[in-house]
């Protein structure tokens, strides 16, 4: 089995539009798309193997409107 912090730089590398990656952890994206932002959230779950689990939300990423401000920077 591939070592999950090997595997997500490796789907880094090789896609170039991927920003961020993170194969050691389960969890889910909530995407919010304003007038004056998309911004992309990520929230792990510490265990899916139980009904009762701990999230925590860890990262963060935005980009703002218009042609001069595509790039996804940290929100």
């Amino acid at each position: 089995s591939e070592n999950p912090a090997t595997l997500a730089a490796s789907l880094t590398q090789l896609i170039g539009p991927l920003e961020y990656c993170d194969t050691s952890r389960r969890g889910y994206m909530v995407l919010t798309a304003t007038a004056t932002e998309c911004r992309a959230e990520w929230t792990y779950v510490n265990t899916i193997t139980s009904r009762s689990y701990t999230a925590v939300t860890d990262k963060a990423l935005k980009v703002l409107p218009g042609v001069a401000n595509r790039k996804i920077v940290n929100a």
